[in-house]
């Protein structure tokens, strides 16, 4: 019994999901893209038009390409200057 609530022995036994790690902020709305999927993608060479093939980040109404490119942008510098 939990709460008040009698719960069947299955179900009380029954394994708890697992929480996922968390995804960042989204930067595309659109398609509910995070930053880390795409510094991920960056981080493998991916380019704007890489991700906006992978991810489709960028391709509905566009207000994300900026941050996007920004994105690309930063990635890159601090693989280049951790290599």
């Amino acid at each position: 019994m939990q709460n008040g609530v009698h719960i069947p022995p299955a179900l009380a036994l029954a394994p708890r999901p697992v929480a996922s790690a968390p995804r960042g902020r989204i930067v595309c709305n659109c398609f509910e893209v995070s930053e880390t999927e795409i510094s991920a993608e960056v981080g493998r060479g991916a380019d704007l038009s890489a991700l906006q093939r992978s991810l489709k980040c960028g391709t509905n109404c566009g207000s994300c390409v900026p941050e996007l490119r920004r994105l690309c942008a930063f990635v890159r510098s601090s693989t280049a200057w951790s290599a």
